[in-house]
């Protein structure tokens, strides 16, 4: 309804009550939930469902520099997306 997308706030400053009231109103409510284990995104995600109806974001922001490094951690990589869209160009 309102071009109006609230941006994610990060380490835990977000909050369930700003993003409802932002969706309530016709924006896109946001949370930065970086920093929270799975367990508690899921349990997050559900209080917002029952908050509100309308849709909403969870930003889940992932650092490819910041990820432990030691003898017992493999590093992942992230897929390239233009294996899948070549119009997408990945940022390296």
């Amino acid at each position: 309804e309102h071009p109006i997308i609230q941006g994610p706030f990060g380490g835990g400053l977000s909050s369930a009550a700003l993003l409802t009231a932002v969706s309530q109103a016709g924006g896109l409510g946001s949370y930065g939930v970086h920093h929270l284990k799975p367990d508690a995104i899921g349990e997050l995600a559900a209080e917002l469902h029952a908050a509100t109806i309308r849709p909403f974001a969870l930003n889940l922001w992932v650092s490819t520099h910041d990820t432990p490094t030691s003898p017992t951690t493999t590093r992942s990589r992230v897929p390239d997306s233009s294996a899948h869209n070549p119009s997408v160009s990945p940022i390296r």
